[in-house]
């Protein structure tokens, strides 16, 4: 089915901004229109532009902040912080393995 009324009002809002992003009309960085202006614009709901913006978010394309509104996020993946257990399984606690390493008796 080609016919644009068989797609849902916010798919067809998240397209269009989807488009604006890759034109570069908006760069990594940029506050995308608030709800109430991007319902202005389109004729939408609040709904139908929340919706939207939940799908780029999804997609990875937007992050939103509470309070400041939704932004295009950068193109590079983000950093991912790993913890890693420094002391094999078993082996004590790794205060008690640091210290022995630094040849400090524990009591």
């Amino acid at each position: 089915m080609s016919d644009d009324s068989a797609v849902s009002p916010y798919l067809r809002v998240a397209d269009e901004l989807r488009a604006r992003i890759s034109s570069g009309e908006f760069q990594p960085g940029d506050r995308l229109p608030s709800l109430a202006s991007l319902s202005a614009e389109t004729g939408y709901s609040i709904a139908v532009g929340q919706n939207a913006y939940r799908v780029l978010e999804q997609d990875g394309l937007v992050l939103a902040r509470q309070g400041r509104g939704y932004f295009v996020r950068s193109p590079e993946p983000p950093e991912v912080l790993l913890r890693r257990q420094r002391v094999a399984p078993g082996e004590g606690s790794p205060v008690q393995t640091l210290l022995a390493r630094q040849g400090v008796a524990g009591t």
